[in-house]
């Protein structure tokens, strides 16, 4: 579907893969994988001082 476009003049290409954004990347990456956990040990602490 991409290949449909037609260019025009003063359109402006974005590059979503640049190498600048590697680093950025994988900071999201690892937000993501590690958010539930985090998620998950917050509740369980809250819940175990509430009990105490």
């Amino acid at each position: 579907m991409a290949q449909k476009f037609v260019m025009q003049d003063k359109d402006v290409l974005y590059f979503g893969n640049a190498a600048a954004n590697q680093p950025s990347k994988l900071v999201q990456l690892i937000s993501q994988l590690f958010s539930p956990v985090l998620t998950v040990t917050s509740a369980v602490s809250v819940i175990q001082n509430s009990n105490n």
